[in-house]
């Protein structure tokens, strides 16, 4: 008799409907939510087992039913399976919090999209906390999931309309935020699906993985970690603001006098007109950078350097520092988002020198990462000249490619100001 047919003996002639739905509960969340009223215990069984035998946590489903049963277990399907568990299953000690541990919260329907989530943050060098891998033999899911709250030092919940109806979710997030407000853990909420958290969920930037999974895992890599992706952090996930501030923007950038174009490419300074921020130019640090300054200083300081290989773009450093962020009220030609003006304190960041080309961009397109037919920008088709009518999307496309980010706000009116 195979191992698995040993277990669904024992489980058939030895445990109880209510005890196997216990263990269920326990133990495997995942098949607990798949029971369906109206569903017979061998059915309930086969469900477990194909759960088991598939992810290989045959022995975990083991471990489970000696601590529940234990002398069931060593009298009847012991002797009966050649796994061999531990005399006793090892103590679960709680390990000190792990900075760069990252526990991923998710609902179950969304699990194959947490777990491609995960095998990516994986790859990358992040250990990630997440049910049910992360759970122990003979662990409780309860006992698990504190345990892994308790370890981990980032907290990354998938939004999604499943994932805030699910108590566990929620439970596992408001012990996220809590944490968060005490300093022991970071809070990143990406959304996967429209939906609408709950207001203390919203009041945290949130990262986006609809529609582009790819531009999305950029994002997040970014915000884990922005001293590696040029100290900076992603633009919020607001649209960009429309068509006739596109238009508005090429008719500047044509206007400017050719002296200001040197070798077919702006001379970018990093005081930027802040009046082109508002008007809806989405500018990317790390990424883009389509604010110009007619003229440099006479007598620049220099400042340190590095060229990103992405796509060869050379990035400034901003030092760090603080500054007042947005408009004064006495400001007539504000906007009610620049308001109230409130003290920002940046770290250190890297931000690109000049704008995107079109030669950097079409190498984008050529390698299947950039979408080619964006609009306007027929007046620069020049190589060097700067691509222009690029969506919000198209810009994160790029970002990824180039394995740059796109900026936040403050940090790009932080470097307009000087």
């Amino acid at each position: 008799m195979s191992d698995l047919a040993a277990v669904r003996q024992f489980l058939q002639e030895h445990l109880t409907s209510a005890e196997l739905e216990a263990i269920c509960l326990d133990y495997f969340r995942d098949v607990y939510n798949e029971f369906a009223p109206g569903m017979t215990n061998s059915q309930r069984i086969q469900l477990l087992l194909d759960y088991c035998d598939k992810r290989g946590r045959l022995d975990s489903l083991l471990a489970a039913v000696r601590r529940v049963q234990p002398e069931m277990y060593r009298r009847y399907l012991a002797p009966q399976i050649s796994i061999r568990l531990p005399e006793e299953p090892p103590p679960v000690v709680r390990q000190p919090r792990i900075s760069r541990q990252i526990f991923v919260s998710h609902a179950h329907q969304d699990a194959a999209l947490a777990q491609r989530l995960a095998a990516d943050l994986r790859a990358r060098g992040w250990p990630v906390w997440i049910a049910p891998d992360s759970i122990r033999p003979g662990e409780k899911w309860v006992e698990a999931i504190n345990r892994g709250l308790d370890e981990s030092g980032i907290f990354v919940v998938l939004l999604t309309p499943a994932a805030v109806a699910s108590r566990w979710v929620i439970s596992e997030t408001n012990v996220a935020v809590a944490a968060e407000h005490q300093g022991e853990m970071r809070f990143l909420p990406v959304v996967v699906q429209p939906c609408r958290p709950p207001a203390l969920w919203r009041s945290y930037q949130r990262i986006s993985l609809q529609g582009n999974y790819r531009a999305g895992l950029a994002s997040l890599l970014a915000e884990l970690d922005p001293a590696a992706a040029a100290n900076g952090k992603r633009l919020d996930d607001r649209p960009p603001a429309g068509r006739l501030a596109m238009k508005r923007l090429a008719a500047w950038l044509k206007a400017l006098p050719a002296a200001v174009w040197i070798g077919g490419g702006l001379i970018i300074a990093l005081i930027i007109a802040l009046a082109l921020l508002f008007l809806g130019l989405l500018v990317f640090r790390g990424r883009w950078s389509l604010v110009v300054s007619s003229r440099l200083p006479m007598a620049a300081t220099p400042i340190a350097t590095q060229t990103r290989l992405g796509d060869g773009m050379v990035m400034v450093y901003v030092p760090e520092g603080s500054f007042l962020m947005g408009s004064a009220d006495s400001d007539p030609d504000a906007y009610d988002s620049e308001f109230p003006q409130h003290q920002v304190t940046l770290d250190a960041f890297w931000l690109d020198q000049t704008e995107v080309t079109n030669g950097q961009y079409e190498r984008c397109v050529a390698d299947g990462e950039c979408r080619a037919n964006y609009d306007y920008g027929s007046d620069f088709t020049g190589e060097n000249q700067p691509v222009v009518g690029v969506s919000w999307d198209d810009a994160a496309d790029y970002c990824a490619w180039a394995g740059g980010q796109l900026p936040t706000e403050a940090q790009w009116e932080y470097a307009a100001r000087g």
